[in-house]
């Protein structure tokens, strides 16, 4: 570690004090605490310090113990300090959770991400932000679970995952989250309009090549959904008996469906009036 008539070699000598401290020698891991806390001989990292500072103190050193106390007083000042300046000084926020989480702190993993994520004190970088949330959602902190489920399901920092989405967000909404809840629900929302979009396209492909029975089951099958196109294609059948016996009273009603729509989606038809008054005064 010093270099003294040899090479200096830090990572070496990390390695052998990593073994001692494993081999029961404690002040091994006391060693390896001082370099990465002092930071001269390689990159500083208070997080890593702290570790084995803990580790250290595992094995019964004092001065160990007492250094990793003050880390962790600092750290935790640290957080509550951003935390307040959230509003009032959003960079003086910024800053004190980074170095608040750059000493390992994971309570400043998610505001430190809220941060980046909506530029507050920083630039916006919500790639960082998503690595934060999915961290610190790894070590098991309930508040990261609805800002990584809010990732998954707008692709924020990352790119859209349904089943990773709902993971999260469940177990946000099972921690009392209502706007996970809500998230919940438009995806569910979601993926059903994509499924009745996909039995349409198919049901259209089958329609193009004549085969209308097997058309015709297929949109059946998803007609209490409500989605306007499936139900306005099938009123177009029902009105022309293609696959199924001429019922123009099913088709107004199909038709008169899908011009209301289904709370979301409305289908639009030029000659939706006319062709209403026409099938009413014929059914």
């Amino acid at each position: 570690a010093e270099g003294e008539k040899i090479p200096a070699d830090v990572a070496r000598a990390i390695a052998c004090y990593e073994k001692a401290g494993e081999r029961g020698e404690p002040i091994g891991y006391r060693k390896i605490a001082e370099l990465y806390d002092r930071g001269e001989k390689i990159g500083r990292d208070l997080a890593a310090a702290v570790r084995y500072y803990d580790r250290a103190a595992e094995g019964g050193i004092a001065e160990a113990r007492d250094r990793a106390a003050l880390l962790k007083n600092a750290r935790e000042e640290l957080c509550r300090k951003g935390l307040s300046a959230m509003q009032t000084a959003p960079e003086e926020a910024y800053r004190a959770l980074a170095a608040s989480c750059a000493m390992g702190y994971l309570p400043a993993q998610v505001p430190l991400g809220y941060c980046l994520e909506h530029g507050v004190g920083t630039k916006k970088d919500r790639r960082r932000a998503f690595g934060l949330y999915q961290t610190a959602a790894q070590a098991g902190r309930d508040e990261a679970f609805l800002p990584l489920g809010l990732c998954y399901a707008q692709g924020i920092g990352t790119p859209f995952s349904f089943d990773r989405a709902r993971e999260a967000l469940g177990r946000a909404y099972r921690l009392g989250s209502e706007e996970a809840g809500a998230m919940l629900r438009l995806l569910a929302d979601r993926k059903k309009r994509a499924i009745l979009r996909a039995i349409y396209s198919k049901a259209m492909r089958l329609l193009y090549r004549k085969k209308f029975a097997a058309a015709v089951e297929l949109l059946l099958a998803a007609e209490s959904y409500g989605y306007p196109k499936i139900l306005y294609t099938l009123g177009c059948l029902y009105e022309f008996g293609r696959g199924v016996p001429i019922d123009k009273a099913r088709a107004f009603s199909l038709y008169e469906r899908a011009y209301r729509g289904d709370g979301t989606v409305v289908f639009r038809d030029p000659r939706a009036r006319y062709k209403l008054i026409v099938l009413k005064m014929v059914r």
